[in-house]
């Protein structure tokens, strides 16, 4: 609903800028294509505290793209993996393996963006997917004590709704 409030908040910008002759404001209005986007995108917010995120459990929708944009408000650095149960047992066992406080995530199979991030002290960072099918799968940080501590959110995949 609020993408399209703000795309008719756009239209109106364009209608105004055309109506005093301001015809270089309709240039940066978005296209169809980019409005299509927009639309088909959900963003989810996820606070990452001390030892916690927030929200601790999050619904999308199977088929939508997915912008998990993540705000650290700790003094401490975090991750974010975004999998199953599986892939979180994998990912601990990885970091057991690294000496004691240390981030170096060079060899793992996982790339900013596509399933992990890192997440710098008071820094910022997204992940985007798309979920094929419905399900649930976690996104977890696995510095030391960390997942251990509760440091995970469930993600719940719903199916796509009729119609829409």
């Amino acid at each position: 609903m609020n993408d399209l409030r703000t795309f008719r908040g756009h239209f109106r910008l364009v209608a105004l800028a055309v109506a005093v002759g301001l015809t270089p404001l309709v240039l940066a209005v978005p296209t169809m294509a980019a409005v299509k986007k927009v639309v088909n995108e959900q963003v989810v917010f996820i606070e990452a505290g001390p030892v916690r995120y927030e929200p601790r459990i999050v619904r999308v929708v199977a088929g939508r793209s997915v912008v998990f944009r993540f705000t650290n408000v700790s003094a401490l650095a975090h991750e974010a993996l975004l999998g199953d149960e599986k892939a979180q047992k994998a990912h601990a066992k990885e970091m057991a393996a690294m000496p004691s406080g240390e981030m170096d995530h060079r060899k793992d199979s996982y790339k900013d963006g596509e399933g992990f991030i890192e997440i710098k002290a008071k820094g910022k960072g997204e992940i985007r997917t798309t979920f094929t099918k419905p399900g649930r799968t976690i996104i977890g940080c696995h510095l030391p004590g960390h997942y251990e501590g509760g440091m995970r959110l469930t993600v719940i995949v719903t199916p796509p709704k009729l119609g829409g």
